[in-house]
């Protein structure tokens, strides 16, 4: 559904009439929630009393007539006057120089009074307070004192840790090599056994086979003797 038609001409018809109230609704909420968001904290100023009209007008009719120290909340203002809203929710207009952001003095010297009242309970406690902070802040540096040997202790206990551990694996890198050492002088030693049972081999091999050769040579020669007797 189109909300604006051409007609014939080129020309734009208004729109409809729901339209409009739903413009018109969406304006009147957009200035209310302006106002509001605009709207701030005013006290009236020390004097006799301001009367809070219906209109910005010192003729127009009067709605209240406010006490000095009144808290009213601004709403807007035009020229001057301002349109403001008493804490009883009455809306009117009263001259802008019957208006201070300052809160009346007799409710700032309330305020400070009780501050003051805060201030020397605070004091008390704190001077209360103040040989129990002695004694823990003695305590502390004794603990501190304590830690403080106690890591001394450690560094020390540290330092022998980690020369001990250096010796430890000089010794182990020594033994490995010594090992190392060993295993290679006991393949050679092996291997010279070795070569020497083989030469004995040999040596005893040699004497057997010049043994039968020679008993194979007697035989042969007895044999030829006989044959000539």
């Amino acid at each position: 559904m189109n909300l604006i038609t051409c007609s014939e001409k080129g020309n734009i018809t208004p729109l409809n009439r729901v339209t409009k109230l739903f413009f018109i609704i969406l304006c009147a909420g957009l200035l209310f929630f302006s106002a509001k968001a605009f709207a701030s904290t005013y006290y009236v100023t020390p004097t006799a009393e301001v009367p809070l009209r219906i209109a910005p007008d010192s003729k127009r009719k009067i709605l209240a007539i406010l006490s000095d120290g009144a808290k009213v909340e601004l709403i807007r203002k035009e020229g001057d006057w301002a349109n403001v809203r008493t804490s009883s929710g009455k809306e009117g207009w009263i001259l802008k120089r019957y208006l201070s952001p300052d809160p009346p003095l007799k409710d700032q010297l309330e305020a400070l009074k009780a501050e003051n009242a805060r201030l020397k309970d605070q004091l008390k406690q704190l001077t209360a307070n103040a040989s129990d902070t002695t004694r823990e802040l003695d305590r502390c540096i004794t603990e501190r004192d304590e830690i403080s040997g106690k890591y001394e202790n450690l560094r020390h206990d540290a330092a022998n840790a980690i020369n001990t551990k250096k010796l430890l694996e000089r010794t182990t890198r020594e033994l490995n090599e010594t090992k190392q050492k060993n295993a290679l002088l006991k393949s050679q030693l092996e291997d010279i056994r070795n070569n020497q049972r083989l030469k004995w081999f040999l040596a005893g091999g040699g004497v057997l086979l010049t043994g039968w050769i020679l008993g194979v040579f007697f035989r042969k020669r007895e044999r030829r003797r006989s044959s000539l007797l």
